[in-house]
């Protein structure tokens, strides 16, 4: 299904102005503490873009591999989502790709546009309810009673070329990118999720690019596997993660004159 979203909202001061409309409150609370709040929301969107930018720059080739073994459409999830059976799905794959009147509709398709161009930090509203609702297809600012909340430890969300960046991640994200707090080179530190929580959403768009946007249930499973679980390419993606995020570490700390001090 196709869905249309106005082009007001592709455009940096229109996502600035959509994460003030839709902003939870403990991002409110945090965006009291400074000055100039657009400057430092537009900041932290490019910020976020450049990160996903730099992502998939170093990890291209690996992601060409990796899409090799997307999971075919019909196959089970059962018979996909563990170290056994998946070598089913692999031989079974290399076989039918050898045959010329199917092999091209299990060729991945080219990864035409690997980043988020529409982000929202610190909005938890879904980005499915976002679009489906059709409340972006219009200029006007979307309805609240139209649009749905995350799911319990949901830290972000994304649907047809848009990213909702929960409040959760992206007080951390903010505190990191102002050098606030910094970064353990460890996968379990709170500032490394944040920013797996950028790229597990680009990450959705890019399987959507290789195969098509896949939605059911049993999809879902099969590429959750084949992003976070199927063999060293996820090891290898972590360590990305740990590595450029430490780039980003008061990558904002010029903007430290907008803070407000408490009491004044």
């Amino acid at each position: 299904m196709t869905y249309t979203i106005h082009s007001k909202w592709y455009e940096l001061k229109g996502m600035i102005e959509l994460t003030n409309a839709l902003q939870s409150k403990p991002t409110r609370e945090l965006m009291a503490r400074y000055k100039m709040k657009n400057e430092i929301i537009k900041q932290v969107i490019i910020q976020c873009q450049g990160f996903q930018d730099e992502m998939f720059g170093r990890l291209k080739g690996e992601i060409e591999t990796h899409s090799l073994l997307y999971p075919m459409k019909f196959w089970p999830s059962s018979w996909y989502c563990s170290d056994r059976k998946r070598k089913y799905h692999e031989r079974v794959q290399s076989i039918l790709r050898g045959i010329p009147l199917i092999r091209r509709k299990l060729k991945p398709k080219p990864i035409s546009s690997p980043i988020i161009p529409i982000i929202l930090p610190g909005v938890n509203y879904t980005a499915e309810s976002l679009v489906v609702s059709g409340e972006l297809s219009k200029s006007d600012f979307p309805t609240r009673d139209n649009l749905t909340w995350f799911e319990k430890n949901a830290y972000a969300d994304y649907y047809h070329d848009v990213m909702t960046y929960g409040s959760e991640h992206f007080v951390i994200l903010l505190k990191t990118l102002f050098g606030d707090i910094k970064i353990e080179k460890k996968f379990s530190d709170p500032s490394v999720k944040a920013f797996d929580t950028l790229w597990e959403e680009q990450f959705h768009r890019i399987s959507n690019q290789i195969a098509g946007p896949r939605y059911g249930k049993k999809d879902l499973e099969k590429e959750h596997y084949w992003m976070n679980e199927y063999g060293s390419f996820p090891e290898k993606v972590s360590e990305m993660i740990i590595n450029v995020s430490q780039k980003y570490v008061g990558v904002l700390s010029y903007l430290n004159f907008l803070h407000v001090e408490s009491g004044s």
